[in-house]
């Protein structure tokens, strides 16, 4: 091989070798236009917030408000905020019952927080009222509650109390304010 030979063949790789950086460079541009983009769709298309700032602020804050009134605060599935009202709206002798009576209605939203929901609130409502919650405990581990509520506040709640805030942190599933909504519904 000559020396012009040798220098036509370097001189291919290095142009072939600049046509692969071009190539690459080209590529990984495409790529990154291409998940800013993405990122600039999902940002302008993202849901909004499901619970108006002024009214949850006032409703974190004022333990006074009823747990039922988290349907006027935050927007919710239409069925989900009239048992919600008839909640509001009964006497507190009356809870227990509407509270099944809203868990088999929203039985779907209850068994995402723990699937074996809807079999410890039937165990336990053919038990006495004071043991409900420890039936429930049984099916529906502390930990299951984890997302909106710490061991604590799960051991001094009601079943009706973790009935409602279930519902209501999966009904506000993917909202940033999920958490802190069933958690302030579980505390009332």
């Amino acid at each position: 091989m000559t020396q012009a030979d040798e220098d036509a063949e370097f001189e291919r790789g290095l142009a072939a070798a600049a046509k692969r950086k071009k190539i690459t460079t080209l590529v990984t541009l495409a790529l990154v236009l291409a998940a800013g983009g993405a990122a600039a769709l999902w940002w302008v298309n993202r849901p909004p917030p499901r619970c108006k700032a002024d009214d949850l602020k006032a409703f974190l804050d004022n333990r006074i408000i009823p747990a039922a009134m988290v349907g006027e605060v935050c927007s919710l599935p239409a069925d989900l905020t009239a048992d919600l009202q008839r909640l509001g709206n009964a006497p507190p002798d009356y809870m227990p019952l509407l509270t099944m009576r809203m868990a088999l209605s929203q039985a779907p939203l209850l068994v995402k927080v723990c699937s074996g929901f809807l079999a410890g609130l039937a165990e336990g409502g053919r038990g006495l009222p004071g043991e409900r919650t420890a039936t429930l405990l049984k099916h529906c581990p502390a930990e299951r509650f984890s997302g909106f509520a710490s061991a604590s506040q799960v051991a001094r709640a009601s079943a009706s109390q973790l009935v409602l805030a279930s519902v209501v942190y999966a009904a506000l599933e993917g909202d940033s304010d999920a958490a802190k909504v069933a958690s302030a519904v579980l505390s009332r």
